[in-house]
Order: C-alpha cells, then structure tokens, then sequence
C-alpha cells in the first residue's frame, strides 16, 4: 500500500491511462508516486491525496495556481483527475537529487 490513506498499490493502473512505479515523497497531504504512460511509457510524477482527505480541496486549488505557471524551475501540470476515492495531479517528471537531501549531505545553500 502506498500508505494508510490509500488503497493503491504500487503495481496499480490509475484511470487506464498510468502504471504506478514507485513512491517518491510524501507530505502533509498526500504521496507523490513515479508513474509510467501505458501507451507512450513516459514517466510522469502523480501527486495522490485522498478526496475524504480534510484539505483535500487545497489540492485542486494548487493545481490550478500551478496549471497557469510556465517555468523552467516548476514541474508543468498536465492533468487533473478524479476517481472515488482519490484525486491525482499528473506533472512532469524531474530526474534528480532531493532537495533536502542535498541540503543534509552539503549544508546550507547560499542564493547569490
């Protein structure tokens, strides 16, 4: 199980349209699970929030503030769907280190 307020498994297929891979992060109000197109085996990064989830309407605002967004620096949304149980946000998938880990393995990072 990906976690306590989920039922998917890693394994699963969301929507008909994503295979789940692995899990990447969670947080306060949800999981983020690597995800693979089944038709053009893409991979894409899948923010998972249970729609019984207290907040989970902040969720649906977050994506439409970040669906607007075109930079570089910000993964871009791609999709928004729904089932039952779960809503999931599909954004483009960045390959790299953790910020926080790199934050534990180097220190502070100085912006200038």
């Amino acid at each position: 199980m990906i976690n306590e307020l989920s039922s998917l498994e890693i394994g699963d297929v969301i929507t008909s349209k994503y295979n789940l891979v692995k899990q990447i992060g969670k947080g306060g109000m949800g999981n983020v699970v690597l995800a693979e197109s089944k038709k053009l085996k893409n991979k894409w990064a899948i923010k998972v929030v249970k729609q019984s989830y207290e907040y989970a309407h902040y969720i649906l605002k977050e994506a439409e503030i970040l669906e607007k967004i075109n930079h570089p620096n910000i993964p871009k949304i791609v999709d928004l769907l729904e089932d039952e149980n779960n809503i999931y946000i599909i954004e483009s998938y960045v390959e790299g280190t953790v910020l926080s880990d790199k934050i534990s393995r180097e220190g502070q990072i100085d912006i200038d």
